[in-house]
């Protein structure tokens, strides 16, 4: 057309009017082709309710290959470096390899200076995503918000205070690493192509079920009682469980669970009731738990309580409340 330019020329003028974020067609890198060879990482938080060790945050440490996560729940970001350190540490010796590299955002708890000499100092290649552009990252930030949702749900499932979003994200990231995922081979868990080793399923216990923990010999006397009621919150380890007492975090692996959970989610449970008991039994020899509970719990009323495990990083009752409307609020029953 006459007076026109046939050039496909930039305009300013419709670009700061007008300009929109491109599409993402492409991913940053190529996947991983060994185990370690990318970490994804990303931090969650703050949380309006504090979790019952005093954390705030929590960070994931993601396998690119195998998608295998870890979890750690902080008080403040500057302890990802701390968390970073254990997770290296931990998954090296395992795997008997190095980390090749390490993806985040731009986030000062990855970029500041202490970080940065680690990464150097240990020869990992940092990928830092763009400002604001998460799907660079997208398989932490697709597990931070699974987690997040999982650990939601099984809150409110089990009518469980918001403090206790540490146990729940920790127990949500157990049972992620033991489920199957489109990611990988049909019926192939994260952990499994991990490890190598096939998880067994067999005692896995609803969140927040009702039961009753044994009290060692050595903490009661004879006519005091065997056991105390508990909440199951989270698993500590080899046949071990993580049982909330009186909001206090205990591990034991002598539990014994009602077998009708969903009616004792909403009432404390009683030496009393005729409901059945399901035994969780342990292949372990020795005849006594490893509880931090004392000799004083068992008095009524209790005039010393013993300190709660830190955090939920050995890897998270208040009186069972119930949901209002208000999402991520709780209320107590009178």
């Amino acid at each position: 057309m006459l007076g026109i330019s046939s050039k496909n020329e930039t305009c300013e003028a419709c670009q700061i009017g007008k300009q929109t974020r491109k599409r993402n067609r492409n991913p940053a890198t190529h996947r991983a082709t060994e185990p370690l060879g990318l970490i994804h990482s990303d931090v969650a938080g703050p949380m309006a309710s504090p979790s019952l060790g005093g954390a705030k945050y929590f960070v994931l440490f993601s396998d690119d290959l195998s998608r295998y996560t870890e979890t750690y729940t902080i008080k403040r970001k500057f302890e990802v470096i701390d968390c970073f350190r254990q997770f290296k540490a931990k998954v090296e010796n395992q795997q008997g390899r190095k980390v090749k590299r390490f993806r985040s955002n731009g986030g000062g708890e990855y970029t500041g200076q202490e970080f940065t000499k680690l990464l150097e100092h240990a020869g990992i290649v940092r990928e830092v995503t763009a400002p604001y552009t998460p799907e660079q990252n997208g398989v932490v930030e697709r597990a931070n918000r699974t987690t997040i949702g999982r650990a939601k749900a099984m809150l409110h499932e089990a009518g469980l205070a918001d403090t206790l979003w540490g146990e729940a994200v920790h127990t949500a990231m157990y049972l992620k690493n033991r489920s199957p995922t489109s990611t990988l081979e049909t019926g192939i868990t994260p952990g499994e192509a991990f490890t190598g080793e096939r998880p067994n399923l067999a005692d896995l216990i609803p969140f927040g079920a009702k039961g009753f923990k044994h009290v060692a010999k050595e903490l009661r006397t004879k006519w005091e009682p065997n056991s105390i009621p508990c909440t199951f919150v989270g698993y500590a380890g080899m046949n071990q469980f993580r049982v909330l007492v009186d909001r206090k975090i205990q591990i034991t692996r002598d539990l014994v669970l009602t077998n009708d959970i969903r009616d004792n989610q909403h009432r404390k449970p009683s030496v009393s009731d005729d409901t059945e008991l399901v035994p969780i039994t342990s292949s372990d020899d020795e005849s006594e738990d490893m509880s931090t509970s004392s000799r004083e719990r068992m008095q009524e009323p209790t005039s010393q309580q013993p300190e709660f495990l830190e955090a939920e990083n050995i890897t998270p009752t208040p009186q069972t409340p119930s949901r209002n409307y208000t999402p991520g609020e709780f209320i107590s029953k009178n």
